[in-house]
This record gives structure tokens, sequence and C-alpha cells, in this order.
């Protein structure tokens, strides 16, 4: 939807500026005193006729940024609901679900969280969800749910411009622990 809201856009700002009818031609001037009166006329209704014309072009652009910039906002608020880890609080490109409560985390704070877990409890063979006050065991390794990876990858390409400007602030994760297998912390 998104993509054909950018196409329809890019043709009305690179496409031909109004429509020819009968009335809008090319105005002819000729030396004759009537002749020139009456394609002075036609050229003024020519001008008319391509002024509204871009006004109607500008108008229908106007109408599809803002749509478009409607469609960022939404992604943005799906970003900020469900692409945020809930330990460090950034954005997350892949995120990883507990099986159960489907809290999302980063690979990199679920690593760090698991091998606590297992430096604490070295019998253990199950862990709670590492979401603050979430009572939800992991019965297996924390894994990905494949609309929310389509979700967030589409987030990541469409929100390019807000990606790097909050990468700078560090509020993207870098997933670094991303090699790191988290089923290698659930063996005991």
């Amino acid at each position: 939807m998104l993509t054909a809201k950018l196409q329809s856009l890019h043709r009305l700002l690179t496409g031909a500026p109004f429509e020819w009818t009968r009335d809008n031609v090319y105005p002819r001037f000729s030396l004759s005193g009537i002749s020139l009166a009456h394609e002075l006329k036609h050229s003024k209704n020519f001008e008319k006729a391509t002024l509204a014309d871009i006004s109607r072009v500008i108008t229908l652009a106007q109408r599809d940024v803002l749509s478009i910039e409607n469609d960022l906002d939404t992604l943005r608020e799906a970003r900020n609901a469900y692409l945020r880890c809930r330990s460090c609080q950034k954005f997350m490109k892949l995120p990883l679900f507990v099986d159960g409560c489907k809290h999302a985390f980063c690979r990199p704070c679920l690593v760090q969280y698991l091998r606590e877990q297992r430096a604490q409890y070295p019998a253990a063979i199950r862990h709670r969800c590492p979401a603050d006050g979430c009572p939800e065991l992991m019965r297996e390794p924390p894994r990905e749910i494949p609309a929310f990876t389509v979700l967030s990858k589409a987030i990541w390409v469409v929100t390019r411009m807000d990606r790097e400007r909050d990468v700078n602030r560090g509020e993207w994760c870098p997933e670094t622990a991303s090699a790191f297998s988290l089923a290698a912390l659930f063996k005991p």
C-alpha cells in the first residue's frame, strides 16, 4: 500500500502537469489582429487550465504526502510497541520471543540473561522470562515469530531515516551476539 502511494506521488510529480483537451491547445500566433486576439484568448485559457492542473497536482501530492506520513507514524507506533527489547529498551531488528508470554528481547540481552542464570543456577533446566515480574518459565529457547520478523524488516527499511538518527543516539540494538546459539544455553 505504501509502495503504491509512493509510486502515485512519483507519477504526479514527474508526469505531465495537465491533461490535453480541445480548449487548451498550444497558442499559434499570427500577424493578423483578429487572429492575434483570438490566439491571446486561447493562450489565456491555456494558461488558466495549466495553472488549474498544476494546482490539482500539488493538492494531490500534498494528500499523498500526508497519507504517507500517516503510514510512517503507524509504522513508528508498531516499532515502539513490538520491536523494543524489554531488557535494554532498544529497538530490535530481529526480535526473539519467549514461548508462552511472548515478551520480546534482543539476542544480546537474552544471551547475557541466560549466561547469568546458568552461572547462578547451574542445575536449572528452565529459567524465568527476563521481563520484570513475569512468572512464565522458558520451556524452550526464545525464537523468532515470522510475522514479527517480516514486520521488523519492513519497519527497518521504511524508517531508514529514523533508524539512522536512532542508531546515532544508540536506540537500536547492535545485535553483536547474533552468532551465538541460545539453544546451547538451555542444555544442562
